[in-house]
């Protein structure tokens, strides 16, 4: 669970159940906060559609 309500409705880890690619690591951040914090949290996404090279 992070700090943000709005990053907790992201998935940690997103990847295809079948397929050879990459992986992509992200950073995704939520709204700065009233006190001056960009909350963030990496994630992981694989697909298909990413093809391998």
């Amino acid at each position: 669970m992070s700090c943000s309500p709005v990053l907790d409705q992201v998935a940690d880890v997103k990847i295809d159940p079948e397929g050879r690619f990459k992986y992509v690591l992200i950073r995704v951040y939520a709204p700065t906060t009233k006190d001056g914090n960009d909350p963030s949290k990496m994630i992981v996404r694989g697909n298909a559609r990413g093809p391998y090279h």
